[in-house]
């Protein structure tokens, strides 16, 4: 099939060191047969097909360093699943303990797999090859400006701008006067809403399971993290 005609593709290549090809194009190709042998439940199928994937993005690694954008593929889990790899995260294999001590025990179906079992390099090495393909170091900040018009409309604001204004303590003054007595007359009143949105990648899970000490750490780390907090 299309797949075995890819594979020997990539291991007459490999074999000649061949270079004058779209790499992107042909590992985009196999992670399609990759992705199809997931959704029709031949997984087995699928690692070995993976395992062939990463061997060869390895050993031509260089081909990739130039993209603009990190690649995103199908990638090999802690629990043998798959998930695109943009939406993963490295651990103590990869000399990560921080993100191992926040996710490791409580997502390892977000953490990669170790992939040392099929290829060799270095820690440095090996997190350098991940990170092309948008592998984090540690759980992803996500910042997006929200901006709602209600024109004074009769149904008022959206769920999500009544369940964020519903935690001020009402009534809302200003200079000693009553600007808006309750969430209600706030809805009916305003006529447009702006504001930056954040999300962090599991935090919920983090907070209810992580140490006090992981926390602080991370935060000392993650340099954006900080800057938001602190801003």
């Amino acid at each position: 099939d299309s797949g075995e005609e890819s594979d020997a593709i990539i291991e007459k290549l490999g074999a000649y060191n061949v270079r004058e090809f779209n790499s992107v194009e042909l590992m985009n190709h196999m992670d399609e047969i990759i992705r199809a042998k997931i959704e029709n439940g031949k997984l087995k199928d699928a690692r070995e097909r993976w395992k062939t994937l990463i061997k060869w993005l390895w050993n031509n690694k260089k081909l990739l360093l130039d993209e603009d954008a990190p690649l995103n593929i199908n990638f090999l889990t802690r629990k043998n699943t798959f998930e695109y790899s943009n939406d993963l995260y490295y651990g103590a294999e990869y000399g990560n303990q921080l993100c191992e001590n926040l996710l490791g025990g409580i997502a390892p179906q977000n953490m990669v797999c170790d992939i040392r079992e099929y290829i060799d390099g270095g820690n440095e090495e090996l997190v350098e090859f991940l990170r092309l393909f948008g592998v984090s170091e540690l759980p992803r900040m996500t910042v997006e400006n929200y901006s709602e018009y209600t024109g004074y409309s009769s149904d008022g604001c959206s769920d999500y701008i009544r369940t964020l204004f519903s935690k001020l303590s009402y009534p809302v003054t200003l200079d000693n006067t009553d600007v808006f007595r309750n969430l209600e007359e706030f809805c009916r009143q305003i006529n447009h809403v702006e504001l930056q949105r954040t999300e962090i990648d599991l935090l919920e899970k983090i907070l209810d399971n992580s140490s006090t000490t992981s926390i602080i750490q991370w935060i000392q780390a993650d340099n954006s993290l900080q800057n938001h907090l602190y801003t």
